[in-house]
């Protein structure tokens, strides 16, 4: 998190994500607001953490959004359009375990045709980019099934440490 979280120009720039892993790891002294917009505006956010233990005084707010002046998003995490706007701001105290490790990505509903690949037990699509990399992006496992759509070597496994927070994908 604190790579995209240095004061440069590209901070204030909207990022484009099809979907990626958002890792923080007892951070300190953060004050930092990001904003990541989807590829088409048929498509939305999902987001959901494999971790999240912030102290009391560490705050994570998610916007439904391209600003973080709304309230912030309570509840399901899905955005209702194609921005999405996190408020990340820690404290100078903290204990190795502090962190969250946050997935996100860009789904879009199979009404407006689905294209890419279409997730099992979810009502919705995701790129095909993100199958069999080791990341559970349809959040029911489906865009990582080995036995189905990833057999043996076709998996690409990805290890993430706590240098690499973001994978950005541009459509390139």
């Amino acid at each position: 998190m604190d790579s995209l979280c240095k004061d440069h120009f590209l901070q204030r720039q909207y990022r484009r994500l099809d979907g990626g892993v958002l890792w923080s790891r007892n951070e300190r002294n953060l004050d930092c607001t990001v904003t990541f917009q989807t590829h088409s505006i048929l498509q939305r956010f999902m987001l959901h953490f494999d971790l999240l233990q912030l102290d009391c005084n560490d705050h994570l707010y998610v916007y439904d959004g391209a600003h973080a002046t709304a309230p912030p998003k309570v509840g399901a995490l899905f955005t209702r359009n194609n921005f999405l706007t996190l408020k990340y701001v820690t404290d100078n105290w903290g204990t190795d375990a502090n962190g969250f490790r946050l997935i996100i990505t860009a789904v879009k509903d199979p009404k407006h045709g689905c294209k890419e690949f279409r997730c099992k037990q979810r009502e919705f699509c995701v790129s095909a980019d993100l199958t069999c990399d080791g990341v559970d992006h349809c959040a029911d496992g489906s865009d990582e099934d080995t036995a189905a759509l990833c057999p043996g070597n076709l998996v690409h496994k990805r290890s993430f440490s706590r240098n690499q927070q973001v994978k950005i994908m541009d459509g390139k």
